[in-house]
Parts: C-alpha cells; structure tokens; sequence
C-alpha cells in the first residue's frame, strides 16, 4: 500500500511539472514567435499567425485546469493562473515593442545580404525598380512586363515589347542580372525594389497603400512623412504606412 501511494505521489508530481511546463511554453511562445519569427516567415498568411496563437492559447487554458486539479496547495492553485492572465495582458501591451525588436532581427539577419545587394544595384546602374516575379504584376523600371513566353511578340502602343527578356534585351540589361536580383528579392521574400535618388527602397510586406519594407537613405529628411519609421542601423530604416 505504501509503494503504490509513493507511485502515485510520483505520479501526480511529474504530471504537475508536466502541466507547469506546458503552462510556460504556452505562455513565451507567442512572445518568442512575434520576435524571432514573425517576419522571418512572412510569407506564411495571417491565418496561420492566428492559429498559432490559438493553438498556444488552447494549449495554455487545457494545461491550468489540469494543474488546478492535481495542485493541493490553494496558494499555488491561485497563483498560476494569476501569473498566466498578467503574461497574457503583457503581451498585448507589449506587442508594438515585439514588434519593434522583430524588425531589428530580420533587419539583422538580412544585412550583409541588403548591403551587398545594394552595392551590386548601384554598382550595375540599369536597373532602379523591379518587382519579383512571385507577384501579380512584374515590373522593370516601372514598366509593366510579362513571363509568358507566349507573349514574346507582344508590344504596348509605344513599341516596346511587353514580354521580359523582349524588353530586357531591347534596353541593354543583363538577363543574368536581372534574374540575379529577382532571386535576391525570393530569398528575402521582398516583393520589390526600387533605387530613387540614393534612396533605396526594399519592399517586404503589406498591401497597396500600406507597404512595409527596409530604406536605405542617408538624407534622413528625405523620408515619407505619412509613413512611420524605424531606425535600425545606420542608414537603415523599417518602414510602414500609417
């Protein structure tokens, strides 16, 4: 009688740390999510930010009924759903501020890549906008183009041939080229760039009249005044619309 009441204390013991530990993943995931990961995998839709989230929340109300149950000590019983609930409404509060240090994390682990790529735009000086062609609309120099080869012998009222390598070749720019900076705007899943009097411009999220992305500019004054800046690094900036 003795041995199966000491395995059962054992039990219900690792079942409480088990229910505690789960109580305190739930609780830092989301805070460690919206830092490390939020922008790194953007391309992952709003749906799945918000079953994330979910999920954690589910995960967390499911962990304190069980803890309650096994937990005798009523102060303990008390406190962990108290502590819980304070977690939960900081992290609310603090959200702008996970925000803030997101940015500054994709930033960081994206700027050798934005210097280098910059350098290389510059450097080449034929080509200032371009969209990836993972968007709906591609474009080179502010000029609406094509990725069907199916319309290679397609030209716009003016001439000007609308499918890429068409328009490409008839300008003088590097097909190598632009495939190489398409491929640098997939790898950091941006959806455009532009270069605009030393002022470059590296579009990673948002919807049409509320962009976000990273500029690179050293006239601070040169930034939009109906946008909201972040300042990350030197030159470097995070921007989104209001």
């Amino acid at each position: 009688m003795v041995l199966v009441l000491q395995i059962s204390n054992i039990i219900i013991t690792n079942s409480k740390r088990f229910y505690l530990t789960l109580v305190s993943c739930s609780l830092i995931a989301p805070f460690i999510y919206t830092v490390f990961f939020l922008r790194l995998l953007y391309p992952l839709t709003i749906l799945f930010v918000l079953l994330f989230h979910f999920i954690s929340f589910v995960i967390l109300v499911a962990s304190i009924i069980l803890y309650v149950n096994e937990e005798k000590n009523n102060k303990l019983r008390f406190f962990v759903p108290v502590v819980s609930l304070i977690f939960i409404v900081l992290f609310f509060v603090t959200y702008k501020m996970q925000l803030s240090a997101a940015n500054y994390v994709f930033f960081k682990y994206h700027e050798e890549k934005l210097n280098n790529y910059l350098c290389e735009i510059k450097s080449y000086n034929k080509i200032y906008e371009m969209t990836s062609t993972s968007c709906a609309r591609i474009s080179v120099n502010n000029f609406t183009v094509s990725d069907d080869e199916r319309d290679s012998l397609k030209t716009d009222k003016s001439g000007k041939h609308l499918y890429y390598k068409k328009y490409l070749e008839d300008n003088g720019i590097s097909i190598v080229k632009y495939e190489q900076f398409n491929r640098y705007l997939q790898e950091m899943c941006a959806g455009s760039f532009s270069l605009w009097n030393n002022r470059f411009t590296v579009v990673i999220g948002g919807f049409i009249g509320s962009a976000s992305g990273y500029t690179y500019t050293e006239n601070e004054s040169a930034l939009k005044h109906n946008q909201k800046w972040q300042k990350v690094s030197n030159n470097w900036y995070y921007f989104y619309n209001d």
